[in-house]
């Protein structure tokens, strides 16, 4: 982004609190991923059988991940679920920066994840037609504002700094994004089952 005279001012009467910035960033995300995850865990834990890891940033390589009961996978890994999480492939320098819709280059989502290799026996590239085939054939899915994000499909979620901003450290109104992309995830799962199911057929009768 370009810099202007106005933005290097306000660099230089701040500098102070910009030496601290990443200390204090590494707080807000502490305190916020933890709701977070709490949200997912209490809207899970209970609901239908599902399995859930919900660990987002709270500990080592921790993730917020859940699948139903019928999703295969084995003791080490799932080969199919759901993940809170941003791009892994366009990281930014704070987690944040892309929840709080500062950057264009990285968002966070519910994403549709899958091991296609596990999963239906298709290597990446094919995996990615089939997935759009199916995404295409589902126009409710993109009705519903899920994107279809190659071999992956996601449920963008931003929250709104200054909404974060007012209520911080407590959390609550501000989280309402974080709902409304669970119950749009829980509007569309039975669509996106039939991509499952249809990719489990697929592997079977190439078996």
């Amino acid at each position: 982004m370009p810099y202007n005279d106005d933005i290097c001012k306000l660099v230089i009467e701040n500098i102070a609190l910009l030496e601290e910035a990443p200390m204090v960033i590494e707080k807000i995300e502490k305190n916020i991923f933890k709701e977070i995850n709490g949200k997912f865990e209490a809207f899970f834990e209970n609901y239908d059988n599902w399995e859930g890891c919900y660990s987002y940033r709270e500990e080592d390589h921790g993730e917020t991940t859940v699948k139903p009961p019928k999703w295969p996978g084995d003791e080490v890994a799932w080969h199919a679920f759901y993940s809170f999480s941003n791009d892994p492939d366009d990281e930014c320098n704070y987690p944040l920066t892309a929840l709080l819709g500062a950057t264009s280059l990285d968002m966070y989502a519910i994403y549709f994840c899958v091991d296609e290799n596990n999963l239906c026996g298709m290597k990446r590239n094919p995996w990615k037609d089939f997935l759009k085939k199916q995404y295409n054939a589902r126009p409710d899915l993109k009705a519903s504002g899920v994107q279809l994000e190659g071999e992956c499909l996601s449920i963008p979620i931003r929250l709104d700094p200054k909404a974060v901003a007012a209520e911080y450290p407590d959390f609550d109104e501000c989280l309402k994004p974080i709902d409304d992309a669970i119950n749009t995830l829980m509007k569309v799962h039975p669509l996106i089952d039939e991509i499952v199911q249809e990719a489990l057929r697929q592997k079977k009768s190439e078996a």
